[in-house]
């Protein structure tokens, strides 16, 4: 199959050709990313497939039995007599391409000795080959013994192994690469050679269909992370996608699924499977979901020394914490599982909280404390275990609220959008300059009030020319800042430099290692930079390249 007809196949649990004989071509286009191209490689792959039909091993005994007056000795004695059946062209392209006693040459290497082109070159090694073979007895053998030492085989079988196994193979380890181009060139249908950590192995199996089952083992493995599957389910399940003559690469396929995964100890001495992934996050990840309630960051860094990954620091599992986790407490994080709400309350919480916002006619910013609030009045204290870090996990899924950030949540109403922000960021503006200095969150919200009617819990953004001059404290950039625009520019291309080459984020308190800050306050430059579209500022006061999908590229590899 295709990558596309593949990925869809896969997304949609269609696993047999019986699955796909419940569908119709007319359900399949309906199908979504499968379209008519699709539906036609799907339609040579089957018709390949059938043409082909299961893998058939035969053996002729008789060619190993009775005819065995016929087979020499060795393999390398008789492919040294048969080579000098060719003329002397014909044998030198011959030994320089399969890399006999000397390293393989390409074809335009060759043609530039000959003066002749590279297809020129290349036909007289189809010919020379077609010739070799055809007047020898070795690549029948060759066939049949490799055959007969690979099947029924518990375990793969290297290449360098085959000299140990019959001595009719004696002397083929010193030219393994030379060995490996004939077993190819002769034997290419039936019999391939997979490379694999540096190890080479021979198979009934091709290596386009070793990688594309490393890949299918990678994805299913994925699909049971947190569905509480054992480690013998899942190694039984990636090791049923292979055929029964290739089953010997069963364990090589299991460690390469699995050297990803993250397991814990359950109680019965079983290895649960967690999560997949070797970066950070999947470790803090799997971390969370083995303990029974959310976790300090400085927690999470202490139990990573404990488990089968790379240890963090707290700022790595900080870092990490608040990308896969919910935060919970200051600094503490969970996961879904940690809510100590049921869905059913959470989906209660949500609507209540709903309703709350989107009934206010002043369309007004909601800090998530308000919301808590006024929903404790409504339900009577039914939600004992209910707080802001809760309510803010419940509206999260919400479709009808947007978070503004900072525990800040507006109706998401089209008369309720940029323009209102916009014009309240206006307003502070004016305020800011008729005071002539900054002002704290409390001053501002005063005098807004006089000329708005905002609520105290309204949202002030950093956008230009506003910036937080200290902690709760606003002003305008080119009166209050410390730092002229240029030299800010200046420190943003040298961050983004240095994120760049280092690919790790950075905390907010790591900057004045990096940058000349010349007076200017951390909180200051933190909310010049949030303006910059190459830089994201990330939970918990990181800052990464906005083109990362994560606060950082480090992973626990």
């Amino acid at each position: 199959l295709t990558l596309r007809c593949y990925n869809v196949f896969l997304n949609n649990g269609i696993e047999t050709v019986s699955d796909l004989a419940d569908l119709s071509s007319l359900a399949l286009l309906r199908t979504r990313n499968f379209g008519q191209k699709s539906l036609r490689d799907t339609s040579t792959a089957l018709k390949v497939a059938l043409k082909d039909g299961p893998p058939i091993v035969t053996i002729d005994k008789a060619i190993l039995a009775d005819e065995a007056i016929l087979v020499p000795d060795h393999l390398l004695t008789e492919l040294r007599r048969t080579l000098l059946m060719l003329n002397d062209r014909q044998r030198d392209v011959l030994v320089r391409r399969l890399g006999f006693e000397r390293p393989s040459e390409t074809l335009q290497e060759i043609a530039d000795d000959y003066g002749l082109t590279r297809e020129r070159i290349r036909q007289i090694e189809a010919r020379a080959l077609e010739k070799w073979i055809q007047q020898s007895i070795w690549g029948d053998v060759l066939e049949q013994k490799l055959s007969l030492l690979l099947i029924g085989r518990s375990f793969p079988l290297q290449v360098t192994d085959v000299e140990a196994l019959d001595p009719w193979f004696d002397g083929v380890t010193p030219h393994e690469a030379f060995f490996e181009n004939v077993v190819q060139a002769t034997c290419g249908e039936r019999i391939h050679v997979i490379p694999i950590n540096g190890l080479h192995y021979f198979s009934f199996m091709s290596n386009e269909i070793w990688e594309r089952t490393v890949l299918e083992a990678s994805a299913l493995l994925s699909s049971g992370a947190g569905q509480a599957w054992s480690e013998d389910h899942a190694r039984s399940l990636v090791q049923g996608l292979l055929s029964n003559t290739s089953a010997e690469f069963g364990s090589i396929l299991w460690e390469k699924a699995s050297s990803s995964g993250q397991f814990r100890v359950a109680e019965d001495g079983s290895r649960i499977l967690m999560t997949t992934g070797r970066g950070a996050n999947q470790l803090v990840k799997a971390i969370l979901m083995e303990s029974d309630a959310p976790l300090h960051f400085v927690d999470i860094a202490e139990r990573t020394r404990n488990s089968d990954g790379r240890s963090l620091d707290a700022r790595q599992a900080h870092a990490a914490a608040a990308e896969v986790g919910y935060l919970f407490a200051r600094g503490t994080y969970g996961l879904t599982h940690h809510v100590p709400l049921s869905n059913e309350q959470m989906s209660r919480v949500r609507s209540e909280a709903e309703d709350i916002v989107c009934s206010d006619a002043t369309c007004r910013q909601w800090h998530s404390s308000e919301i808590l609030t006024r929903i404790l009045e409504r339900v009577d204290g039914s939600f004992g275990a209910l707080d802001k870090y809760v309510l803010d996990i419940a509206l999260a899924e919400s479709t009808l609220l947007t978070f503004l950030g900072r525990m800040t949540w507006i109706a998401a109403r089209s008369d309720t959008d940029d323009r209102s922000r916009i014009d309240i960021q206006q307003a502070v503006v004016e305020i800011l300059q008729v005071a002539g200095h900054p002002l704290n969150t409390g001053e501002i919200r005063e005098r807004l009030a006089i000329v708005r009617g905002v609520n105290e819990y309204f949202h002030i953004f950093p956008v230009d020319p506003l910036f937080r001059t200290q902690k709760g404290m606003w002003g305008i950039n080119d009166r209050d800042a410390a730092m002229p625009r240029e030299e800010q520019w200046t420190c943003v291309q040298q961050l983004v430099r240095y994120l760049e080459g280092s690919q790790l984020g950075i905390h907010v308190s790591e900057l004045p290692k990096i940058l000349p800050l010349k007076g200017e306050s951390l909180n200051a430059l933190l909310s010049i930079m949030s303006r910059e579209k190459r830089l994201k500022i990330a939970r918990g006061r990181y800052i990464c390249l906005a083109e990362w999908e994560s606060q950082t590229r480090e992973t626990t590899a």
